[in-house]
């Protein structure tokens, strides 16, 4: 990929108790809200055996997300058109041509990190599940929620027009680019949900 994949690491070295952020997944609030006994890990070496606690949404929801974060706040090394024909026309280029992340918002969930040699304690994206890590683990001094702004609103009302019209062609765009994500999500036994439920 020729994107900077970000990715925010939190430990806890007294309990080996680690929060791995994955962008669009309450990264944010997360970032914002977690107590000052967990640091900052610069490494994805994590001690093995960590219990590592991991946010994984439906890749469809969170490529729209990204692909409304995408067009909203371009990152400062592109410039992307931001008319609403603009954004049309860069949905309608990636919808021509094999599926590709737009960039590490839209990244696959499932290499993000090696999850192997961690105790991966894996959460499915909801409502309530900031509250339901917090009841576990007792890990955040607050529970901040993100709220979609004005322009925001604006660029999810224009790909939501165009999945709109193009629904099914999307479907299996992203069927087939998070794939390996889906299968990833099968083997996984959800702490707050039952996996036969998520998709």
């Amino acid at each position: 990929m020729d994107y900077l994949e970000t990715w925010l690491i939190f430990y806890n070295e007294a309990k080996n108790l680690a929060l791995l952020t994955i962008a669009k997944n309450c990264s944010e609030s997360i970032k914002q809200g977690v107590t000052k006994d967990f640091v900052y890990f610069d490494t994805i070496d994590l001690p093995r055996d960590t219990t590592a606690i991991t946010i994984f949404r439906d890749p469809y929801d969170r490529w729209i997300s990204g692909t409304v974060e995408y067009f909203a706040y371009p990152d400062s090394k592109r410039d992307l058109p931001t008319s609403e024909r603009g954004v049309q026309l860069n949905l309608q280029q990636w919808l021509n041509r094999e599926p590709v992340p737009w960039d590490y918002h839209t990244s696959l969930q499932s290499t993000v990190y090696n999850y192997s040699n961690l105790d991966l304690k894996p959460y499915w994206f909801c409502n309530s599940v900031l509250e339901d890590i917090n009841k576990d683990y007792n890990c955040f001094d607050k529970i901040f929620v993100t709220h979609q702004e004005k322009l925001r609103k604006k660029y999810k009302k224009i790909v939501r027009g165009f999945i709109d019209k193009n629904q099914k062609v999307i479907e299996s765009k992203l069927s087939t680019l998070y794939d390996a994500d889906y299968k990833f999500f099968n083997t996984l036994k959800f702490v707050n949900r039952n996996v036969a439920t998520c998709f």
